[in-house]
Parts: C-alpha cells; sequence; structure tokens
C-alpha cells in the first residue's frame, strides 16, 4: 500500500474525559487520506480501552508500557509516522472538520513553508467559546514574534515530517515549550505561517500542562525567547529583562531595558531584510504596542512611576 500523505499524531496520558470527542474530530475530517498515529503513554485509565474500541483501520496505536513524557513519546511517534505531512493533535482538543484539508491543500501550493498552523477558538472544560485568536500571521511577521514567545498552537500545527526529523525532531530535555523551541529552529531553515482560518477548537481547563505547571512553562520560555534573541543581535541578553518582556508592573530600571531591547530588537529585524512591505508595516505596529503595554503594565501595578519620567528615558537613547 502506498504510504498515506497526513499523519495526524496524538500522544495520550490518561485522556479522559475529553479523548472520545477529540478522536472523532480526526477520524470525522473531509480529507480521509492520513493515519492516526496514537501514543498511549503509560495510561492508567480507560484511555487505551476507548481507543482500541474504535473500529478504523486508519488508526495505529502505539504503547508505552511506561510514562514516557510528551516530548519523548513525539520523538516516537515522528519515527514511526509515513506521511510527508504531520498534523498535531491534543488528547483535549477538537479539529474542525476540514482542518487537513485546508492545512495540506497550503503546503501543497507553497514548498518553500515548513509548517502551516492555524488559528483558533478557545473554550472552557464544558466547551463553551471563549474567545476566539483568528490572527493570520505571515512567515516573516511570525518570525517577529517568535522572538518574544509562541504564537503557533502545538494542537494545530501542520508540518513536513522530513524536515522535523532532519533537525532531530523535539529537544527531550524539555520537558515543556518543546513545540516553542521546535518551531524556533525550524523557522530558520523554512518558512512558518499562520492562516487565518479558525480550524482547532482549544480546550483551556485545569488538567492543562499551562495551568498546572506555568511557573516551569515560563522559564523555559524565557530561555527559548532569549536565544532566539540573542541570535538575531548576535550577543547576549539579560535574562531579566526578557523575563521583564512578560512580568506585570517590571521595575523601572528592567522596564526601560525592555523597552530599549524590543526597539533594538525591531531594527535588527526590519534590516535583516526579506520582508515585504506589509510585513515591515506590521512589525513596526506591532513593536510600539509592545513598549505600549510594558509602560501601562509598570504604570498599572506602579501607578506613582510618572509615564512622562519612562517615556523619556526612552528618548534620550
Amino acid at each position: 500500500m502506498n504510504p498515506p500523505r497526513i499523519s495526524v499524531l496524538m500522544a495520550v496520558h490518561n485522556g479522559l474525559p475529553y479523548l472520545r470527542e477529540a478522536l472523532d474530530s480526526i477520524l470525522s475530517q473531509s480529507r480521509a487520506d492520513f493515519e492516526f498515529l496514537i501514543i498511549d503513554d503509560g495510561s492508567t485509565d480507560r484511555s487505551r480501552e476507548v481507543i482500541q474500541g474504535l473500529d478504523d483501520s486508519r488508526i495505529r496505536l502505539l504503547v508505552n508500557e511506561r510514562n514516557m513524557g510528551l516530548t519523548r513519546s513525539l520523538n516516537r511517534g515522528l519515527k514511526e509516522a509515513r506521511g510527508e505531512y504531520l498534523a498535531r493533535q491534543d488528547a483535549d482538543d477538537i479539529s474542525l472538520p476540514r482542518r487537513l484539508e485546508i492545512q495540506a491543500r497550503y503546503l501543497d501550493r507553497n514548498p518553500g513553508t515548513g509548517l502551516a498552523a492555524c488559528s483558533v477558538e478557545y473554550m472552557d472544560s464544558e466547551g463553551r467559546t471563549e474567545l476566539t485568536d483568528c490572527r493570520g500571521l505571515s512567515s516573516g511577521v511570525l518570525g517577529w514574534h517568535l522572538l518574544f514567545g509562541n504564537e503557533i498552537p502545538h494542537s494545530g500545527a501542520m508540518f513536513r515530517a522530513g524536515a522535523v526529523l532532519d533537525l532531530g525532531g523535539y529537544d527531550e530535555s524539555l520537558p515543556f515549550a518543546q513545540d516553542y523551541e521546535l518551531w524556533s529552529r525550524l523557522s530558520r531553515r523554512a518558512g512558518l505561517v499562520r492562516l487565518r482560518d479558525v480550524l482547532l477548537r482549544y480546550r483551556r481547563h485545569q488538567g492543562n500542562l499551562s495551568a498546572t505547571k506555568k511557573e516551569e512553562q515560563y522559564r523555559i520560555r524565557d530561555r527559548i525567547s532569549g536565544a532566539n534573541m540573542a541570535r538575531l543581535l548576535e550577543r547576549e541578553v539579560d535574562p531579566a529583562v526578557v523575563k521583564a518582556l512578560h512580568t506585570p508592573g517590571p521595575e523601572p530600571g528592567l522596564c526601560r531595558a525592555g523597552a530599549k531591547l524590543i526597539q533594538e530588537l525591531g531594527r535588527a529585524c526590519l534590516e535583516a531584510g526579506g520582508l515585504a512591505p506589509e510585513e515591515a508595516h506590521e512589525i513596526k505596529a506591532d513593536m510600539v504596542h509592545r513598549v505600549r503595554s510594558l509602560a501601562k503594565s509598570h504604570l498599572r501595578v506602579r501607578p506613582f512611576e510618572g509615564l512622562a519620567v519612562f517615556l523619556g528615558s526612552l528618548g534620550r537613547n
């Protein structure tokens, strides 16, 4: 048999109660030529039983006899996947019916693009919509955003499997933010885009890693962000300043240093070239937004620090 064009990769560890809905959202896709590669990562609930109860030849179930963690499980799946394109899917999210069709079509038409992510509708634990983020981000603009954090939903990404395998897959030293680190490496070899199409419903609940391990996630995120910035600027970046970009009301010195860092990164990004005029315009607008947000955060937490003093200090440099 010819290998499938797409491999959908899901790692599951105790995925109930949302697992069945996530599985059904993939099996009911408008594009049917895919394999559904599922790694049961040592589940102790009924997750494996639910998966085995589905009668669909596209499902390939691999079982970790002990819990290996998400990163190592995903790398196992990468090595086993047969598809040219690999789409990620988490066990608590819902892919909308045309997700695989639209993302694969974009990659087919844009051979220089290594990853096509989708936009996201966020829902609560009961499936009620909370907000929708439908920002389309071109490759140049997304590269700018990756300096500061991850704008690519892991569960909404489809990428060229060969390109990621050539990079060595996910960094197994990272228990969290492994996707952010991988996208950062991939962006240096291929274009990455985020489509405006909302193709994923992302579930926010107390079981999310982001809710239970926030501090460690943030620490790893800041480390990856700082490495991305240092690579662009070709110099070391103060970790305290990087952290200040995400900290409510940072101290005045760090607040000013953060604003200056944003400006320096913007200049370096624009001077590197390769941007379309509309991308350069969008990056400049985002620079202004980030500096203003940093100032507002500082003043909201420390209202007696004068705005004129803060902005004046930027003007002198």
